[in-house]
């Protein structure tokens, strides 16, 4: 089901009498569903303004710690998306601190492919591919697929960068 406009208005208007409640859960879960239909329609702008509206609101509604790490990792997309990419390593480096402490194997993962992402935005392709393999290792222990192509993918654009062709192509097949 792809949301439209009208439905981004809609919400926005009905979050304007719920914004009188602020901090209500409620309120907080429109507003992360009205941050992930403008990140789906490029909105990163608006999507950013509201994920950092509900992290604002953590420290007293007690959102737990891997929601709040996925809401992290939605501004690190924004950044990325906005070609932020330093203030997308700064916020993944804090994310990392906390994931130490967690034995969270898929949000470690997610948070590597993030930051690969960003060195290869930067230009800095080895780094982008040692994160990468990190991150494909951590895939390919929890099995998820849909990731592990993901890494391929980056991995094969880094390589493809890095004046390897042959071993960019083998990424992108085994993708």
């Amino acid at each position: 089901m792809a949301f439209q406009i009208p439905d981004i208005q809609r919400i926005e208007k009905w979050l304007e009498t719920l914004r009188s409640v602020s901090a209500s859960s409620e309120y907080l879960e429109r507003l992360e569903v009205l941050a992930d239909l403008y990140l789906k329609q490029d909105g990163y702008e608006p999507a950013l303004e509201y994920v950092e509206e509900i992290l604002s609101h953590a420290p007293r509604i007690h959102i737990p710690q891997k929601k709040r790490i996925r809401l992290e990792m939605k501004v690190v997309e924004c950044f990325l998306k906005r070609s932020l990419c330093a203030e997308a390593i700064e916020r993944c480096k804090s994310i990392a601190v906390e994931l130490s402490q967690s034995d969270d194997a898929e949000l470690r993962a997610r948070l590597q492919l993030l930051l690969s992402n960003a060195h290869w935005k930067m230009g800095d392709y080895a780094g982008a591919t040692v994160v990468g393999k990190r991150a494909l290792d951590l895939f390919l222990q929890l099995g998820d697929e849909r990731s592990i192509a993901e890494c391929y993918n980056m991995l094969g654009k880094t390589l493809l960068r890095l004046g390897q062709p042959g071993p960019a192509r083998e990424q992108f097949e085994d993708a």
